[in-house]
């Protein structure tokens, strides 16, 4: 396991003493190599990390005075070799905490913020940093004084070249067509087996790097609003793998390339009105064809026309015989479809209130979720709030460990 870390410092050492002392950001991610399109990878596509480095400095000399995560960590936080602080064992912990490198910032009048992953094979020192999640509030940075700023993404952490169908789906919504990797076209080490499941790794490896570079991971409050305020036609409960019904009763294939769901009777959305297998049809004709550049549209391409130009459910994929049924009709066998639709790409919206051609307005969203928003403010991410939706909430807490923390 590999750290590889842009490391953006604007200046430091000897520029600290000055008057003008710089702002610091620093960006870490997880096991990745330099596979970047900037160090010339073939198979890279980060637009936004190569632009960055065009108009700084690139470093091309570096290597890992650890090979494996949290030794490494510690050695970053420390500036010391683990072998010389006795880190170096993976999982083992130092008794006392050693000097830090941001205790220096501190003393040079430095506000030095750290939320999130720490991880270094020993316990940080009570108050050596603020951890408050300086990413969704920026304003916790400081104007009166310099400040040393870290976040770390862990879209690429090397769990995740081999996540459960689900969560490779999170990771990848936000990529376009043209972003995911053929397996048969990238490029192996030569220490690499040349065999499809490793081709397949590494394909994964570089769509989550992509998936990283623009910083548009995940935004986790959303989602767990959309997960909330909307139903799917299924579910994943909480500690399981395999989906279990949701707005859906039932859905099962009749054959490789059909499934036909059957929906629970007397579903509403909390306007009032009903939920119907025509507004299935609606919501998922809705996501391909707005084809939204940071929506997940393109997971639904097994129901689509695959034009680019004009994106369209594909005819005859989706139907709807009577209010509590329906059938799709894939274009390819797809053993994951069942749990495609268990996630936020196929929420079901109301086709009587939100527009067909256009994205419906933030605090206008109505779900047949437990619950519905109350509030929202745009660009304040933690100001939306969520009341229940009549007497769903305890129910779907009881049938699916649903997570019922409002955002």
């Amino acid at each position: 396991m590999r750290l590889f870390l842009s490391l953006l410092f604007l200046a430091i050492g000897s520029q600290l003493l000055a008057a003008e002392r710089p702002n610091i950001v620093l960006i870490g991610t997880e096991d990745i190599s330099p596979s970047l399109g900037c160090y010339g990878d073939p198979d890279a596509i980060t637009p936004n990390l190569d632009k960055f480095a065009s108009q700084g400095a690139r470093f091309t000399r570096c290597f890992t005075h650890a090979p494996v995560c949290a030794p490494s960590r510690s050695g970053l936080i420390t500036g010391m070799y683990p072998t010389t602080m006795g880190s170096h064992h993976m999982r083992s912990k130092l008794v006392t905490a050693p000097p830090l490198f941001t205790d220096e910032l501190k003393k040079a009048g430095y506000a030095v913020f750290w939320p999130g992953k720490t991880d270094f094979n020993f316990d940080a020192p009570k108050g050596w940093a603020d951890t408050r999640n300086w990413v969704q509030n920026p304003d916790l940075l400081p104007k009166d004084k310099p400040f040393f700023a870290y976040v770390n993404f862990t879209i690429t952490h090397e769990s995740q070249v081999r996540a459960t169908p689900e969560q490779y789906r999170k990771n990848t919504a936000k990529l376009k067509p043209n972003e995911f990797r053929d397996p048969a076209k990238v490029t192996l080490p030569p220490y690499f087996p040349d065999h499809l499941d490793v081709r397949r790794n590494v394909a994964t490896y570089h769509e989550n790097i992509t998936a990283m570079d623009p910083a548009g991971s995940y935004d986790f409050g959303s989602w767990n609003v959309q997960y909330n305020v909307f139903e799917q036609l299924l579910t994943i409960p909480a500690g399981a793998e395999e989906p279990v019904g949701d707005a859906a009763e039932s859905c099962a294939y009749t054959d490789p390339q059909t499934i036909t769901c059957t929906l629970r009777e007397g579903l509403t959305f909390s306007n009032g009105n009903d939920l119907t297998s025509s507004d299935v049809l609606f919501s998922l004709k809705r996501n391909i064809e707005i084809a939204d550049p940071n929506g997940s549209s393109v997971l639904l391409y097994n129901i689509s026309n695959g034009d680019e130009d004009a994106p369209a459910l594909a005819d005859g994929a989706i139907e709807t015989p009577d209010d509590l049924t329906v059938v799709f009709h894939l274009n390819a066998a797809d053993t994951t479809f069942l749990k495609l639709l268990s996630t936020a790409t196929t929420s079901i919206v109301d086709e009587e209130t939100f527009p067909a051609d256009k994205l419906m307005a933030d605090d206008a969203i109505i779900g047949s979720g437990p619950y519905k928003l109350s509030q929202y403010k745009p660009g304040e991410q933690d100001s939306a709030a969520l009341i229940s939706h009549t007497d769903k909430a305890m129910y779907n807490a009881k049938r699916h460990g649903r997570n019922q923390v409002c955002c």
